[in-house]
């Protein structure tokens, strides 16, 4: 495989498992700048792809679940999961998704994303640090156990 097709690849391992891949291609013998480089850029495009069709992805479950379990569209009711997601939006915002990002992943960090915080100009900009910042410390973190 060519080293082009190499780096795609690592970066769609970013864009499915974010948190794993760069201390894997540390560990594969990759550099610690392509390191960050290749999961920064998986990220980012995967973050955008979910932002955008997040909306999407979000109705298509809904009427699949709806078509599945034969139920009716009812009126909302708030449970705990829904409580809790309200309640962390409302207190900790894009700030809080930000950080805990490489917790959730990026398909469901910009499919939140695009659900909650609807303004791109706004949102990517923070969430392409945040993925970003977030390459840099764990292929930093890698490369430390690498070498000790």
């Amino acid at each position: 495989m060519s080293a082009l097709g190499q780096y795609i690849g690592w970066g769609l391992f970013a864009m499915i498992k974010f948190i794993l891949s760069p201390g894997a291609m540390v560990v594969a013998g990759y550099t610690l700048l392509e390191s960050i480089i290749t999961t920064s850029i998986g990220a980012i495009i995967g973050v955008t792809i979910f932002f955008f069709a997040g909306e999407k992805i979000m109705d298509a479950l809904e009427k699949l679940f709806r078509l599945v379990f034969k139920r009716k569209k009812k009126k909302r009711v708030f449970n705990k999961t829904n409580r809790f997601i309200v309640k962390m939006k409302n207190s900790n915002g894009l700030f809080g998704l930000a950080l805990l990002c490489v917790i959730l992943s990026v398909p469901v960090s910009g499919i939140l994303a695009g659900k909650y915080f609807r303004e791109p100009l706004k949102t990517l900009p923070v969430l392409y640090l945040s993925f970003t910042t977030w390459s840099v410390l764990l292929s930093l973190a890698a490369w430390g156990v690498k070498i000790a």
